[in-house]
C-alpha cells in the first residue's frame, strides 16, 4: 500500500481546513468547529498542535451558550470529551478541565429534566454515557466526584436498558453514529465497571442478537461495515469469531468497489476499521481490497482541490469538516492508517489500549 505523503497532503488539506472553518457556527465533533480542533491537535507541525488547535478551542468556548445542543456529535457533551482528550495529549494542562465544571452540571441538569430515550451515541444516551464513563476512569474510586459519576452512569444505563428492551429497541438501524451500535459501544465498555459488569449481560447479548440478525442479509452498507466493526471490537471474549468472519469476507469483496457509494469520508472511515481488524485479527486476506479503497482516495486527493472535494457551505460559514462526512474524517482515518495510532477514535468511546502518542517538536 502507498506510503501516505503526510507532508505533501496534510499541509495542503489542513492549511484549507484552516482558512475555512475558522467561522464556523457548528460546534460539534460531527459537523463542526470540535472535529477541526481534533484534526489540528494530531497535525505533527507544533504550530497546528499547540497554537492553531489552543485558539480554535477558545473561539468556541466563546460560542457556548446553554442554549446549545448537548450532545457528544453535535454539541456539549462532545466539547467536553474534546478537552480531556486534549490534556490527554499533552495540548492543554490539566487545570483546562475545571474551566468545563459549569457545563458538566448543566449537562447534568439537562438529562435530569428531559427525560430523554434517543439511545444513539450521535444525539442520545450513549453519547452522554461515553462523557461520564471517560470522567469516571479520570477520577479515583470513593471520591465524591467518582459517586457522582457512578450515580449518573446508572441513571442513564437504567433508561437506555428500558429502552432497549422495549417492542421499540429494535426499530433504531445498526449504525454507529445513531443506531444500535453505538450503544453497544457504550455498554460494552461500561460492562467493564464493576458495578454494572452482570446488570449489562441482558442487554448486551440483546443488542448482538439483533445486529447479528441484521448482518445475515450479506448484502454491504455503510451501516453494517460500522457495526461488523464494533461488533468485533467488543467481541472480547472472541465467541462470535466464526459467524463474523463470514460478514467479513463478504463485506470486504463487496466494498471494495464501492468508493463512489461510501463517498470520501466514509470510505476512509472503512479503510481505517479494515485496517485495525488486519492489525488486530489477523485478517490479512483483506490487504488487497484496503488498497482498493485507500488507493482511490489517495487518486482523489492528489488530483483534485480541496475546494473540489470540500466546497464551502455558505450557510454554515464552513466546509464539511466533520468526523460525519468531512475533511476530519479523511484527514485523521488516512493517518492513522499510515502511523497505526488509534486513540483519537477513543474520543467516541473504542478505548483502544495503546501507549499515548509521543508528541514531537516538529515544525
Amino acid at each position: 500500500m502507498e506510503k501516505l505523503p503526510i507532508d505533501a497532503l496534510w499541509e495542503k488539506y489542513i492549511h484549507y481546513a484552516h482558512l475555512n472553518s475558522a467561522f464556523d457556527d457548528r460546534i460539534g465533533i460531527l459537523d463542526g468547529k470540535s472535529s477541526a480542533i481534533l484534526l489540528f491537535s494530531e497535525h505533527k507541525n507544533k504550530y497546528y498542535r499547540n497554537e492553531v488547535s489552543v485558539n480554535f478551542l477558545s473561539d468556541l468556548i466563546e460560542q457556548i451558550n446553554f442554549n446549545r445542543l448537548f450532545s457528544l456529535g453535535y454539541g456539549l457533551t462532545g466539547v467536553g470529551i474534546l478537552i480531556d482528550y486534549l490534556v490527554e495529549r499533552g495540548v492543554l494542562d490539566e487545570s483546562s478541565i475545571d474551566i468545563f465544571s459549569d457545563v458538566e452540571l448543566n449537562i447534568s441538569k439537562f438529562l435530569a429534566n428531559t427525560g430523554i430515550t434517543d439511545i444513539s451515541l450521535a444525539s442520545g444516551l450513549s453519547g452522554y454515557g461515553i462523557y461520564f464513563l471517560k470522567r469516571l476512569k479520570r477520577e479515583k474510586y470513593n471520591t465524591q466526584s467518582y459517586n457522582l459519576y457512578l450515580n449518573q452512569l446508572d441513571s442513564i444505563y437504567n433508561t437506555l436498558e428500558k429502552c432497549i428492551l422495549s417492542k421499540d429497541g429494535d426499530s433504531y438501524d445498526i449504525s454507529l453514529w445513531y443506531g444500535r451500535s453505538g450503544c453497544l459501544l457504550f455498554i460494552s465498555e461500561l460492562a467493564k465497571i464493576p458495578q454494572f459488569s452482570k446488570r449489562c449481560e441482558t442487554t448486551c447479548d440483546h443488542l448482538r442478537a439483533g445486529i447479528l440478525e441484521s448482518l445475515a442479509d450479506s448484502r454491504f452498507s455503510w451501516d453494517k461495515m460500522q457495526a461488523f466493526f464494533v461488533m468485533y471490537q467488543t467481541d472480547r471474549l472472541n465467541s462470535l469469531q466464526t459467524e463474523l468472519n463470514v460478514f467479513f469476507g463478504e463485506f470486504i469483496v463487496s466494498a471494495s468497489t464501492k468508493l463512489s457509494e461510501l463517498g470520501i469520508a466514509n470510505g476512509a472511515l472503512y479503510s481505517l476499521f479494515v485496517a485495525i481488524l488486519i492489525e488486530t485479527k489477523g485478517t490479512y486476506f483483506a490487504e488487497h481490497f484496503l488498497s482498493s479503497i485507500y488507493d482511490g482516495i489517495m487518486l482523489l486527493l492528489k488530483n483534485r482541490s480541496p475546494k473540489e472535494l470540500f466546497p464551502y457551505d455558505n450557510q454554515a460559514k464552513a466546509i464539511p469538516i466533520g468526523i460525519d462526512g468531512g475533511m476530519s474524517a479523511v484527514l485523521l482515518s488516512l493517518w492513522s492508517i499510515d502511523s497505526k495510532r488509534y486513540l483519537w477514535l477513543n474520543f467516541f468511546g473504542f478505548f483502544f489500549e495503546e501507549a499515548k502518542i509521543l508528541v514531537t517538536n516538529e515544525g
